[in-house]
């Protein structure tokens, strides 16, 4: 699996920053619209709907066992879907927090869209871990900016020798990002289900 831990970058490996291929850094003066931009896509994410569904039925079953009243049926089901919701908020806003705090991560923003990349350590070596990306909404803002930040970063991980690797958070996304990204050599991780890389290439002798 991915490391999670993210590291701190070399000087010589910088990631570029936001504004040279004309997208906002994310800051922590944004993590509440990230936020919120995690939140609004929970929906589109088949695992995240399964686990608010289930949070309802767990909390009306539990209900429905102390024979509650219609009123405090509904309002324990929504306690429940409540608690679900903060639990999957926590969960998706984590990633941008640590990335915005460490010495080498960056968030790329644009209007509709955000990636956050930060420095980790794979098979021994350093490389790029895409942390987490989430379009606000449908419409291919997320294809957008994964190329302008792809054509932007690509290069420099040739030059510097490093991976990059991310990780899809079902077969759907995973089957997207190696289509819209083929030309930039993206493949699946070997040993992993979801886990795509894209392998520095070496530079042309001629």
């Amino acid at each position: 699996m991915l490391a999670p831990r993210i590291i701190a970058p070399l000087d010589r490996t910088p990631l570029p920053e936001p504004t040279t291929i004309e997208l906002r850094r994310g800051t922590r003066g944004q993590l509440a619209r990230l936020a919120w931009w995690s939140v609004a896509a929970l929906p589109r994410n088949p695992s995240h709907r399964c686990a608010l569904l289930g949070g309802a039925l767990v909390s009306f079953l539990v209900a429905a066992a102390f024979r509650l009243t219609p009123p405090w049926l509904l309002f324990s089901t929504s306690i429940g879907v409540l608690a679900v919701l903060a639990f999957l908020c926590a969960l998706q806003t984590a990633p941008w927090h640590a990335v915005i705090r460490s010495e080498g991560g960056r968030v790329y923003m644009s209007k509709h869209a955000s990636i956050a990349i930060a420095p980790v350590m794979y098979e021994g070596r350093r490389a790029w871990q895409i942390r987490h990306h989430v379009a606000r909404k449908k419409g291919g803002f997320g294809a957008e900016l994964r190329t302008r930040v792809a054509t932007a970063i690509c290069p420099l991980a040739d030059e510097y020798g490093m991976a990059i690797i991310a990780t899809a958070v079902n077969q759907r996304v995973l089957e997207r990002y190696l289509s819209t990204l083929q030309e930039f050599g993206v493949e699946t991780m070997p040993g992993t289900s979801r886990g795509v890389i894209r392998r520095a290439r070496e530079a042309s002798t001629e």
